[in-house]
């Protein structure tokens, strides 16, 4: 049971610091908006990260994870403003 825990703890952290990057690549993107009057929005891509996911889960998890990742994006969206 440790040894699962601990690799659980190892996939936590590597998961925190993806989003750590996803946060920092967002940031660059909103300047980029900004800089071109582009919107924070932007439902089409949110609509493909979300199909892209999909594919990584099963149906009986597939929508909770949909909803992490709609939670990701909703930070990286704040991070631009």
């Amino acid at each position: 049971m440790e040894q699962l825990r601990k690799e659980i703890l190892e996939i936590d952290n590597k998961i925190a610091e993806l989003i750590a990057q996803r946060i920092d690549v967002a940031k660059k993107i909103g300047i980029y908006k900004k800089n071109h009057n582009l919107p924070i929005l932007n439902k089409e891509q949110e609509a493909k990260v979300l199909e892209n996911i999909s594919f990584y889960f099963d149906d009986a998890v597939k929508k909770q994870c949909q909803n992490i990742f709609i939670k990701i994006m909703s930070v990286c969206k704040m991070v631009q403003r």
